[in-house]
Parts: C-alpha cells; sequence; structure tokens
C-alpha cells in the first residue's frame, strides 16, 4: 500500500505530461512538486522555457555591433547621416531645376550643401590658423557656378568656431592664400595648372569637372544618373597635409592620381 500511494503522484505527473504533449522531465519530482506543476499547467502558467524567437539574421551578412561605438572627434552622428542624405538627393540635371518651380532645390544648391560639410570633415595641419576662431578662407576661381547660392549656404552658419569667408577670382591667381579652392569654369590648361599651383599645401582643392580628382584634386563632383555624387583622391589628400573624416570617405568613391 505504501509503494502504491508513493507511485499514484508520479503517475498522475505522467498522465498530465501525456496530455498536455510534455517531456517527462517537466512532470517528474517530488509530490509538491507535481501537484504544483499540475496547478501551473491547468492554469496556463506553467514555467517552461520559451522558445528563442527565429532568426533573422540572413547567413554571411555583417552582424550589427552591441553599443554606441566610437565617434569621430568633433563629428555628431546626425552630421553624418545628413551627408548621406544629401548625396542621396537627385537634383535635376546640370543647369536646370526641378519641375520648373523655383522654390525646388537645384544642382548647385545640393553642391554647395556638400561643400559646407566637406569643410567640417577636414582637418588642416597644425599651425594652418592662427587662432581657433580665425575664418575657413574659400577661393572660387574662375566662373563662380554658384552665386548667391554658395554664400546662402556657407556664410549664415558657423563650422565650430569658424565663420567662412568666400573670395572669388575670374583668372588664375599668381598666389593663393586660402584654405580651400574651388574650380569653377576654366580651361582645361588651367585647370591642371591651378593643380600644380597647389600641390603639396594644406589646400582642399574641389571641383565638378569629370577627371578633376582623377588630375589631382583632392574632392571632385560627378552625376551618377540624376544623383550628385563626389570622389576623393587620398593621394593628393595625403600630399597635402589635409586628413579627410572616415565618415566622408565612407560615402565617396575614391580614385587614384593619373598624373605622376
Amino acid at each position: 500500500m505504501e509503494g502504491l500511494a508513493r507511485a499514484q503522484p508520479r503517475a498522475r505527473a505522467r498522465s498530465t505530461a501525456s496530455r498536455l504533449e510534455l517531456p517527462w522531465r517537466y512532470a517528474r519530482g517530488r509530490r509538491a512538486r507535481v501537484k504544483c506543476s499540475a496547478y501551473r499547467l491547468r492554469k496556463g502558467r506553467h514555467p517552461l522555457p520559451v522558445p528563442a524567437p527565429a532568426s533573422t539574421h540572413l547567413p554571411g551578412a555583417p552582424r550589427p555591433r552591441s553599443g554606441r561605438g566610437r565617434r569621430e572627434r568633433g563629428l555628431p552622428a546626425f552630421a553624418a547621416l545628413l551627408l548621406v542624405l544629401l548625396t542621396s538627393l537627385a537634383p535635376p540635371p546640370p543647369g536646370g531645376t526641378r519641375r520648373g518651380g523655383s522654390s525646388e532645390v537645384t544642382e548647385h544648391e545640393v553642391k554647395a550643401s556638400m561643400l559646407r560639410h566637406f569643410l567640417s570633415y577636414t582637418e588642416w595641419p597644425a599651425g594652418t590658423f592662427a587662432s581657433e576662431t580665425e575664418p575657413i578662407r574659400l577661393l572660387v576661381v574662375g566662373k563662380d557656378p554658384f552665386g548667391k547660392v554658395l554664400d546662402d549656404a556657407l556664410t549664415t552658419k558657423k563650422i565650430g568656431q569658424r565663420s567662412v569667408v568666400i573670395e572669388r577670382t575670374a583668372k588664375l591667381p599668381e598666389h593663393i592664400g586660402a584654405h580651400a579652392v574651388f574650380c569653377g569654369v576654366l580651361e582645361p590648361e588651367q585647370r591642371l595648372a591651378l593643380i600644380d599651383l597647389v600641390a603639396g599645401r594644406p589646400l582642399l582643392l574641389v571641383g565638378e569637372t569629370p577627371g578633376f580628382a582623377a588630375d589631382g584634386a583632392c574632392v571632385n563632383f560627378f552625376f551618377e544618373g540624376t544623383k550628385v555624387r563626389f570622389e576623393v583622391n587620398p593621394e593628393a589628400t595625403r600630399s597635402a597635409g589635409l586628413s579627410l573624416s572616415s565618415e566622408m570617405l565612407k560615402v565617396a568613391t575614391l580614385v587614384k592620381s593619373r598624373r605622376r
């Protein structure tokens, strides 16, 4: 009789586990544990392990990093996101506006906004600026394709503690004292002469002519379909003693110099 009494809780547990299609190990144990488990099963509160959801990670794809990660010095995360968004805008073909509306964004409005970010993502060598508040001087050489758009984009807000001063010259100057140069409309031989003039100096040279970066400029705009993109020549940048943020290089097309 005593053995039969001891066997009854186990039998009930087996019956409960079988009825609920549970493994026997979930109903094994002492009598109190069996009673508790049976009660929880009836109430739908059995402490069974919940299966983990199926993984959505694709085989071979890089897994996201945990945590916030390291940020570039002086570069907030929203600025990097903004740069990516700007390079994804689709302005009209060169020289036009979209849908005939004056309020629509133009090609050079996009380029002016991107040029502002280029200046904020560039680190000049120590000693280039006399103080932490000395303005960044941008020189536009040749016919200016921007007009007032460039002033609105660069001179209305500071980059860090520095304001931006824009200078313009229609002809190729003999000496350049600016920190950045934008090559406007120039003859091919004048563009090459401008590259030679700034070579090896701490100047960020930017243009918008096909092959300009491969000729020795630091940054050059180009069109990919109807979208504004930009390319970077790392060799020319290093030769100028400049350091471009990795956030900028992530969304750039890297090119090599074809002139030696």
